[in-house]
């Protein structure tokens, strides 16, 4: 019975292999094409990300400087996890249940990790507080100085 949880064991272990820790860091500051400044916290796998600088249209939505962008794992040169969205900040007291919402966003990570690109999905929200349009935009993040 033993010899059988062993081989098991082994075989499961082999359809999910340990991932790689990232060999590189990025935390720091990085800028959006939108000129959304965000703050990068990453340890051994985690990384998290909070606006620094919000750009005038998410200002708008109420996002201010410390909210949580995307909270996320590094694989290799992947980063993957959830974007924080926010509807336009008319919509807090019309549509309070869906004002706020999240989306799933993967960034490659350049050779050099001074890019990090990948596609997020946003959505639009109707009259009646329901999501009646998506869309895919491209987030391009690139390593900046301090704001």
């Amino acid at each position: 019975m033993g010899k059988c949880a062993a081989s098991i064991l082994l075989v499961v272990l082999g359809l999910f292999p340990v991932l790689p820790a990232a060999s590189f860091d990025l935390t720091g500051h990085w800028t959006s094409g939108s000129g959304t400044i965000y703050q990068f916290a990453h340890k051994d796998r985690n990384v998290i990300a909070t606006y620094a600088t919000p750009n005038p249209s998410q200002v708008a939505t109420g996002i201010k400087p410390g909210d949580i962008a995307f909270v996320g794992d590094v694989a290799g040169q992947v980063v993957s996890g959830v974007f924080h969205l926010r509807m336009p900040q008319q919509d807090r007291d019309r549509c309070p249940a869906t004002w706020y919402a999240t989306t799933n966003l993967t960034l490659v990570v350049n050779d050099d990790a001074s890019v990090m690109e990948g596609p997020a999905v946003l959505v639009h929200q109707n009259e009646q507080c329901q999501i009646d349009d998506r869309a895919i935009r491209v987030l391009n993040l690139k390593r900046s100085a301090k704001p």
